[in-house]
């Protein structure tokens, strides 16, 4: 759920990026998210008490709070609206209309002819950041996909279903990754267990995806110690072994 700059949120005219030149009259993502709601077309995700995860929390705190946008003019107001199924991404505005960031999810080649005009509106743009929208939209929509599937109780999934990467979980059933203590003081123990593979790299990401602490092993051990002086919350810890298998835990930093 993210608006590009050179369309509306709500009614508008839609422009031509580089010079500037209106389009057409449209109606916009806001006024349709709203119908779908009334319509009951996202009925089979409004369950708050089955969808409590911390990506679903973070929507949540997103949904009907008022925010400035750039259409029709800067600094006007839209409502974010309500609708279970879609994760609202809110970034801030810029100085200029058409350096609003349109995809934080995308990365390119920087060598690209058109590299530097696609910087206007993504200026930090990287694989890793890309990453992290990308993984946060997976986080969120995954469990919501293996629901309407009908592919089982959530509370019966793969880790719960509710965790990054936790559908594309290759560990073998045997296989199990003990993190403890839990909730912990910057310091805790990844253990790997009913497995003859070593653990390789733990890497520790924030309830958006992004990477903030990478670990890897010093030697082949089925034990590591991470240890740094982490900002408290809660974050997943992403464990890899030595054959490429990973699985994803949560982990609370008090």
């Amino acid at each position: 759920m993210c608006e590009r700059p050179i369309a509306p949120y709500t009614f508008g005219t839609v422009i031509v990026p580089t010079t500037n030149e209106n389009v057409v009259d449209v109606f916009g993502g806001g006024l349709f998210i709203d119908k779908a709601v009334r319509l009951g077309n996202n009925c089979a995700f409004d369950d708050a008490t089955e969808f409590t995860d911390v990506y679903s929390t973070a929507a949540r705190a997103r949904y009907n709070t008022t925010i400035p946008y750039i259409f029709p003019a800067p600094n006007d107001n839209v409502n974010v609206g309500r609708g279970e199924g879609l994760y609202p991404f809110i970034r801030p505005l810029a100085g200029q209309v058409l350096n609003n960031e349109a995809g934080p999810w995308q990365w390119w080649n920087t060598s690209h002819p058109n590299s530097a005009s696609s910087l206007n509106s993504n200026p930090d743009m990287s694989k890793a950041k890309a990453l992290a929208y990308i993984d946060t939209i997976q986080g969120y929509t995954l469990p919501r996909i293996y629901k309407v599937l009908n592919l089982g109780d959530l509370s019966e999934a793969p880790n719960k279903c509710n965790v990054i990467n936790s559908v594309f979980n290759t560990f073998k059933q045997a296989a199990s990754v003990s993190i403890y203590p839990n909730p912990s003081n910057n310091r805790f123990f990844v253990e790997l267990s009913g497995s003859d593979r070593f653990i390789s790299k733990v890497q520790l990401m924030d309830i958006t995806g992004k990477v903030v602490y990478i670990q890897n092993a010093n030697n082949a051990s089925r034990m590591m110690v991470v240890e740094n002086n982490f900002s408290s919350g809660v974050y997943f810890a992403n464990i890899h072994l030595d054959n490429g298998q990973q699985t994803t835990k949560k982990v609370i930093i008090e």
